[in-house]
């Protein structure tokens, strides 16, 4: 038999709490939150999830926590924490409600109250939502009559408030009847209590139900300990900019505090000698995306900040390598010529002030270099080609950025940046997070230049080539090249119609279906040409459906529709639209006849309208780029 040790001196219990329990531990504020949780990031609709899977007895995972004998620090669950902790306290607040009535209650109650039934529960629900749970108990339906009453401004006859009763009592006795549910449900955890410095590598490496943890939030959790501190006033009064950073952080964790949370630290001790490595990323992303509207990114995510730093490494160093991952220290802080002994953390601590000084000092870099570059970049967060990330063109913009300041560039040429980015895509020099142009000229000054127009012209036609000699009969999604050429042609267009609604949105698709196509292109053709391809709201599309443009013009919707889809098929070219439906109805006729003839005029309308098309689509990009 082996003698196999832990290397740590944790211990682990594993008892069963009820919410009731859970909810007045953190009430007492026996229950705290540790500096490096990522607080709350729950929307309404997954807090309403969680409580109906426990109305219905589903399991929610465990929630891990640490017992250091006085206090317990939520470690993984703090969002379920949360999303329970709201509903005891006001019962009603997700609405859960409407999930467990049957399905002709709302319509049967306002029938009976004479109203319109969204109105009306929309009425209820705001009266329920603000009873907490003591209210609730005492709720009774003559109280809660005259509540509806007074808000939508009616008056009920006496003689009907009988059956009146009846509806609303049945609802608060449902109400209650789910409180005490959730009250009584039983919740499994996992109570951890030893070495306190093993929490944060126990926060990365967990693996329960919840939301995942992105790289930013592991890297906070790792290096929620590594303290950082400037102390010289020279240095103090040469970045200002820190001053903002900690006013930040102290902000959002006061948030954490307005939701109620116990902290497991006093923010009010943070400022420029108690700060984390994570926080003062953290403090400037959040600072350059409130100065500088045109930056991409949002909520607390410390995007800027990360790929600020990792430009900064790229763009000194010359490399191509994405630096996108857990050897930031190792980068980043070798590249500010920090003083190491072998990589040992404890030298970095000691080295804290040097390391500080070194970030803000590439934070005001970035100020100055976001400035230069005013709103005009804003083009780059417009037409960025991720659309689940941010980081592609952040990244792009921050090597743009640097590269102003480290060449010393004073005059910055807008008009070159956007072509420029445009044009490396279409040339194939995107390297994801990267652009290799940049890696290889950073340390010139001929590179924010604008295109030449042969030059554009050159690698339009390059592409365009291999759009025509791209032979398929199958859908097919746009690569990178055609969606980054989508977004520039249609930027204006879209910002007039969001701009009309919010509502709207948009997909591609083809002008002329596949289904229609490839009855005309039986071995294959140019189906997924750029020519063939369109950004159209998403509605009529689906309404479209595989109907040829002249078919669905004519149908009801068609008709009501026509000038948007003049815009956005046509491009608001009426000799372009006129040749778009000659093109559909030749499609049409060449699909009902046996004659070769009849499908060979209509492959080769088809390639003409695609000609023509993408002579449009280079006009338009050439106004939107300026390039002349």
């Amino acid at each position: 038999m082996g003698n196999w040790k832990p290397r740590t001196n944790l211990d682990l219990e594993t008892p069963t709490w009820s919410l009731q329990h859970l909810y007045e531990k953190k009430e007492m504020g026996k229950i705290i939150l540790p500096r490096f949780q990522r607080g709350p990031v729950w929307d309404d609709r997954t807090k309403r999830e969680l409580i109906n899977s426990i109305l219905n007895n589903y399991p929610i995972g465990a929630l891990l926590l640490y017992d250091n004998g006085e206090e317990i620090s939520v470690i993984d669950g703090l969002q379920r924490t949360q999303a329970i902790g709201e509903f005891m306290q006001h019962p009603a607040v997700h609405e859960n409600l409407d999930d467990f009535l049957l399905s002709n209650f709302w319509d049967k109650v306002s029938k009976d109250w004479n109203q319109v039934t969204e109105s009306f529960r929309g009425a209820v629900h705001h009266i329920l939502k603000q009873k907490d749970h003591s209210e609730l108990d005492n709720l009774q339906a003559h109280e809660f009559q005259k509540e509806i009453e007074e808000l939508l401004n009616i008056k009920i006859d006496d003689a009907k408030k009988v059956p009146l009763y009846d509806d609303l009592t049945t609802l608060i006795n449902e109400l209650k009847s789910m409180y005490g549910h959730v009250k009584e449900y039983q919740v499994p955890i996992l109570l951890v209590r030893g070495d306190r410095t093993y929490l944060p590598e126990v926060f990365r490496l967990i693996n329960t139900k919840g939301t995942p943890l992105t790289k930013y939030q592991i890297f906070g959790a790792t290096w929620s300990d590594f303290g950082i501190s400037i102390t010289d006033p020279t240095t103090i009064a040469k970045f200002p900019l820190l001053n903002e950073i900690v006013d930040i952080i102290k902000k959002r964790y006061e948030g954490w505090q307005k939701a109620n949370w116990k902290l497991d630290f006093n923010p009010n001790d943070i400022d420029m000698n108690n700060l984390s490595l994570y926080e003062l990323i953290l403090g400037y992303s959040l600072y350059i995306q409130k100065t500088f509207d045109f930056i991409p990114g949002g909520g607390d995510e410390p995007e800027v900040g990360f790929v600020s730093m990792f430009g900064y490494h790229a763009v000194k160093t010359g490399t191509q390598k994405s630096v996108m991952g857990s050897d930031f220290i190792d980068r980043v802080i070798d590249t500010s010529g920090v003083s190491r002994i072998n990589g040992n953390i404890q030298t970095w601590k000691k080295e804290s002030e040097n390391i500080s000084e070194k970030l803000v000092e590439i934070a005001n870099l970035f100020n100055e270099a976001y400035k230069k570059i005013g709103n005009d970049i804003r083009f780059l967060n417009q037409v960025k080609i991720s659309s689940a990330r941010i980081e592609n063109t952040l990244y792009h913009m921050v090597c743009m950025a640097i590269w102003l300041v480290q060449n010393n560039i004073q005059s910055v040429n807008t008009e070159a940046i956007v072509q420029r980015y445009v044009f490396d895509i279409l040339a194939q020099k995107w390297r994801g997070t990267g652009d290799q142009r940049l890696f290889v000229q950073s340390k010139t000054n001929d590179y924010i230049k604008k295109i030449d127009k042969s030059e554009w012209k050159g690698i339009w036609d390059a592409f365009l080539r291999e759009e025509d000699h791209t032979f398929d009969t199958g859908r097919s999604a746009l690569n990178t090249r055609q969606r980054i050429l989508m977004k520039v042609v249609y930027s204006d267009l879209q910002t007039v119609f969001q701009s009309a609604s919010t509502t709207i949105t948009f997909e591609d698709d083809h002008i002329f279906p596949i289904s229609k196509l490839t009855e005309i292109f039986e071995t294959g053709g140019p189906i997924n040409h750029i020519g063939n391809r369109s950004l159209i709201q998403k509605i009529p599309n689906r309404k479209k459906g595989t109907m040829l443009p002249h078919e669905y013009i004519q149908t009801a919707g068609g008709k009501k529709e026509k000038k948007e889809l003049k815009a956005f098929w046509g491009l608001n070219k009426a000799t372009l639209w006129k040749e778009m439906i000659d093109t559909s109805t030749m499609i049409e006729k060449a699909i009902g006849s046996k004659s070769m003839t009849d499908k060979e005029l209509a492959r080769k309308g088809y390639m003409k309208f695609v000609e023509k098309r993408c002579s449009v689509l280079l006009d338009i990009m050439s106004t939107v780029l300026k390039i002349q």
